[in-house]
């Protein structure tokens, strides 16, 4: 049978890419002499505003534009990006709610290397519920989402990249399948059973395109003991399996 390691959630591209908006931590954003009203600046590093300030910082409507060519457009609080905005950030554009300069309630990132994300956000990170994601390798996601990973229920259809994978409904925990779900394949194969850290473990039916089947238990993507049934010959025996998958019969 068909199984392929779960993808890494961090592997997807490099940089800050689950957060494309947010500014690098420990850094502020230029401020030029207190002002009030609307104001056209630009920096001595290069980094332009228009918008609104009060007492010397972007409050209300206003769009900076970062001296390499990021930039944000939208509300402003504080000197903070707040309120409803879109802003681009290292090749992902964002646009939804903002709190305290970060994404957070119902927003979509669009990236130039074709990850898309539209859902909601808490305080920076994917969190909620799923409508679309889609991640750099065109794997398509739908269903709930903790701390920017795939976890509690959802439906995964992977795309022509993937050689063994067509799609899985069922349990995701910390970006995994875990718990109950089917896992089709492209082959024609179907396992529907128990998953843990995105292999099949537990109880579970793997029927393979022949008709044939095995039920039984598996550890870690391999089969351990159960009932096979031959399509060949209508027979069902029980079975065993060794430490390497093969059947000790």
């Amino acid at each position: 049978e068909l199984e392929e390691e779960e993808e890494g959630e961090g592997e997807e591209a490099p940089g800050n890419v689950e957060n494309p908006i947010q500014s690098e931590e420990g850094t502020e954003k230029p401020q030029a002499p207190p002002q009030n009203g609307w104001v056209d600046i630009t920096m001595e590093n290069g980094d332009h505003y228009v918008g609104n300030y009060v007492d010397g910082k972007p409050h209300g409507e206003g769009k900076y534009t970062w001296a390499k060519g990021d930039y944000y457009d939208g509300e402003w609080k504080d000197g903070l990006r707040h309120g409803n905005g879109q802003g681009e950030k290292n090749g992902c554009n964002y646009n939804g709610h903002w709190v305290a300069d970060k994404p957070n309630g119902t927003g979509t990132m669009n990236c130039k290397d074709g990850r898309l994300y539209v859902g909601t956000w808490v305080m920076g990170m994917k969190d909620g519920m799923a409508q679309t994601y889609i991640n750099h390798k065109g794997n398509v996601y739908f269903g709930e989402i903790k701390n920017d990973k795939k976890h509690g229920s959802g439906e995964m259809t992977y795309s022509a990249e993937d050689p063994a994978l067509k799609s899985y409904h069922g349990g995701w925990e910390n970006g995994s399948r875990s718990g109950k779900g089917r896992l089709e394949f492209k082959n024609g194969d179907v396992y529907e059973g128990e998953f843990l850290d995105g292999h099949m473990h537990g109880e579970g039916k793997y029927m393979f395109h022949s008709t044939s089947w095995f039920q039984g238990t598996y550890a870690k993507g391999k089969r351990i003991k159960g009932t096979f049934y031959d399509h060949t010959n209508g027979v069902e025996k029980a079975v065993e399996y060794n430490e390497d998958g093969e059947r000790k019969d």
